[in-house]
């Protein structure tokens, strides 16, 4: 019974989302010609602007973990109503990708990250930035991460997550074979959708800095994804050409 109201509410969403989205469109042109005004002040700040448009080429599940009255989250932008991905998933996920591309490079590079030496700060501090910690002061990145907002109201989709063992995760019982599948629905952004990225770079980062990070921000993009089910494929886009 329980997976049966759970895709009704997840249908009822979808249904909702799908008779405002042509209301949204106003607002999130509107929001983007406000993003642009925003790039051109970072310009004028002696920042250099990187922006492209890229295709979704697979499902984009994000804030899945996020409280929902479905259970299964989802990221709307809070007065847009659409959806987006944070800047700072952004920049999680391509912090962790210029590190493993570091590691790819130089085998004692995590070796000496555990030592906390200075070739962990310098090759993470400059672009990335830091916290305070330990006696070592707070450093600002000189790379700003922007949201990615789509270029229009997309598509909404119904993915299914499944499981297998009800029972045992409701601590009734062992995970059994008897027990029946419960096929769940939840969010995502439907594939051919096109969202943006921003990137502002300062004047002052030095060049290796600024070609890795692209590198990073690239692969970021095309082979590892954005949101959940990375694994599966999911979240990974195309850029626009």
């Amino acid at each position: 019974m329980y997976q049966f109201q759970a895709q009704k509410e997840a249908r009822e969403v979808l249904d909702t989302y799908h008779k405002i989205r042509p209301n949204l469109e106003g607002l999130l042109e509107r929001k983007n010609q406000e993003m642009e005004a925003l790039c051109q002040a970072f310009r004028a700040s002696g920042y250099e602007v990187w922006a492209n448009t890229y295709i979704l080429k697979a499902p984009l599940i994000i804030g899945l973990g996020n409280a929902h009255p479905m259970e299964r989250g989802f990221t709307f932008h809070r007065t847009l109503g659409i959806p987006y991905i944070p800047a700072e998933s952004i920049k999680g996920v391509v912090r962790l990708v210029y590190l493993v591309e570091k590691a790819q490079e130089d085998p004692n590079f995590f070796e000496n990250w555990a030592r906390e030496d200075n070739l962990f700060w310098n090759e993470l501090s400059k672009p990335f930035g830091r916290m305070e910690k330990e006696g070592k002061s707070a450093q600002r990145g000189k790379v700003v991460f922007l949201d990615a907002l789509p270029i229009e109201p997309p598509e909404l989709t119904l993915e299914i997550i499944t499981c297998h063992y009800p029972e045992y995760y409701e601590e009734r019982r062992g995970p059994t074979e008897d027990q029946h599948p419960r096929p769940l629905p939840f969010l995502a952004v439907a594939p051919g959708s096109k969202f943006r990225f921003i990137l502002l770079i300062h004047e002052d980062l030095e060049e290796e800095f600024r070609k890795r990070v692209r590198e990073a921000f690239e692969a970021a993009l095309t082979e590892h994804g954005f949101g959940a089910k990375t694994a599966l494929g999911h979240g990974r886009f195309n850029k626009n050409v």
